[in-house]
């Protein structure tokens, strides 16, 4: 047989549009069980090959995906095939991909991770800022909106976890030393970034106190997230007058409330809070956990909620168990 002919034969098995068995027929005239078959199959590397490849885009979505994660690879080059001239993936489809496929089935979220990781895996670093013009978002930077709050799933530590259901919104960037980043965006950053987008800057219509906003502003500038000049932003008066409970950067005015029967109780000197059928869920050592989850109870705005407890817990410490909550589906948000 001449080597042309060998690799015709062969092609089929590397793309993964034949098995090594039927290979082995075409170009031994036997069955893979025969020896030569046997050495055949050696070369089969198709699932490890791409699960490896696809993996370097898409480390997150393969770490959920588990063992699976080769095969999922294998059926995805399939249908978009890569390495004509390197073997970098081409993870354009992958997202729309997994929406077809039954590892989304119960985690129709993970089509989002995967948006995600693309995008930051093709990010360009970031040029130097430039200070004049209006403020703006730099170029290089892309902000992504997203139904689940998937970047800070993205960023955390835990991802046994699925991310917890609610929209979420982050900054993709890469630095000039090709340091790629992931910053998810709190409601008030969120909304700071909309006006940005629309080319008119509110800040009295940010859901956040001045200061917190000029915090923002300003750190995003000084990374390069932010192009223009800061001259014309002009951050009023703050009211010293006003409550402290501003600075946490919510929708203040989102209405909060706990399901109905969740409670707290006192077990061995820790805080347990427990469904309706009085299982524990969250637990905890702080005393102000039980006082936060009192306070939810009654359906009421965040910034409600936040000036009841000013005088007993500081607001970022309610503002994270609320999140707490949230994440476990004991406290609902509208």
């Amino acid at each position: 047989m001449k080597l042309h002919d060998l690799f015709a034969h062969m092609r089929p098995m590397f793309v993964g549009t034949a098995t090594p068995e039927e290979t082995a027929e075409a170009v031994y005239g036997e069955a893979a069980t025969g020896v030569h078959g046997r050495r055949l199959a050696l070369y089969d590397t198709l699932e490890p090959g791409r699960a490896r490849e696809l993996r370097l885009a898409f480390p997150a979505c393969a770490q959920v995906v588990g063992e699976a994660w080769p095969a999922l690879a294998a059926a995805y080059y399939r249908t978009t095939p890569w390495g004509a001239y390197d073997w970098a993936p081409a993870g354009d489809g992958f997202a729309a991909y997994l929406l077809t496929h039954d590892v989304t089935r119960d985690r129709p979220w993970l089509a989002e991770v995967a948006t995600l990781e693309w995008a930051l895996f093709n990010q360009p670093p970031i040029g130097v800022p430039t200070r004049d013009g209006p403020l703006r978002v730099g170029d290089g930077v892309r902000v992504l909106e997203l139904t689940a709050d998937i970047a800070r799933w993205f960023v955390g530590r835990d991802r046994t976890s699925p991310p917890a259901a609610r929209p979420g919104c982050a900054v993709i960037w890469t630095t000039p030393a090709e340091v790629a980043i992931v910053t998810p965006l709190d409601d008030a950053q969120r909304a700071l970034f909309a006006q940005l987008a629309a080319g008119e800057v509110v800040l009295e219509n940010i859901p956040a106190s001045l200061a917190a906003v000029a915090d923002t502003i300003e750190r995003f500038s000084r990374a390069g997230i932010l192009a223009g000049s800061l001259a014309d932003v002009e951050l009023p008066p703050i009211d010293v007058r006003s409550p402290p409970v501003v600075t946490v950067g919510r929708d203040l005015e989102a209405q909060y409330q706990l399901l109905a029967g969740v409670a707290s109780r006192e077990v061995d000197g820790a805080i347990q809070i427990c469904t309706a059928d009085g299982e524990a869920v969250m637990a905890g050592s702080d005393a102000r956990l039980a006082r936060v989850v009192e306070a939810f109870k009654t359906l009421a705005p965040l910034r409600e909620i936040l000036a009841v407890l000013a005088t007993e817990v500081d607001a970022m410490t309610t503002v994270e168990i609320a999140d707490a909550l949230l994440d476990v589906g004991l406290l609902t948000r509208a």
